[in-house]
């Protein structure tokens, strides 16, 4: 679950971007890990912006939603977060981010019912908003989420980390 901004808005957020090549990288060479799904959420950027930044990113990679068993999903943006920083809340209002989706959180209660005995390990490289959005639509993957593994961020607007 990631807030990719690096290729597409920004330019100079790459960090979600770096870390979902390497995690790829791994996923190809490493028979211990396996992608099984990506979600995408806003974060850094609206998701009117990650989300196709994603796509890129992908594409640029030479993956499709093939590679992974439940596949790829958008979900929680701008207009259904509480985005910290003030200037990026106006801009939300001048240029209001794209409809949220429960399509992410979705494919993460699918990916933890059929995650087998080991359970899932879910990676958030931004907000936890689609992982916790699955935990409130279903409790019950709670006990198969074999690792939860969250990238910090900040809450009180005074820097640019939308990652909590």
């Amino acid at each position: 679950d990631f807030d990719p901004g690096g290729l597409v808005w920004t330019g100079l957020d790459a960090d979600d971007d770096l870390a979902l090549l390497m995690a790829i990288a791994l996923n190809r060479t490493r028979p211990g890990i396996r992608i099984v799904g990506v979600t995408v959420c806003g974060g850094n950027a609206p998701i009117k912006h990650t989300s196709p930044g994603l796509d890129l990113l992908l594409r640029t990679a030479g993956v499709t939603s093939a590679d992974f068993q439940h596949g790829i999903a958008r979900g929680y943006g701008w207009r259904d977060m509480h985005v910290a920083w003030p200037k990026f809340r106006k801009m939300n209002r001048l240029s209001p981010d794209w409809p949220s989706s429960d399509a992410a959180a979705d494919l993460i209660i699918r990916a933890a019912h059929a995650s087998g005995p080991n359970g899932l390990t879910v990676l958030t490289l931004g907000p936890a908003t689609n992982l916790a959005r699955a935990l409130a639509k279903d409790p019950g993957i709670e006990p198969r989420l074999r690792r939860v593994i969250l990238m910090g961020g900040e809450l009180t607007g005074g820097k640019i980390c939308l990652n909590f």
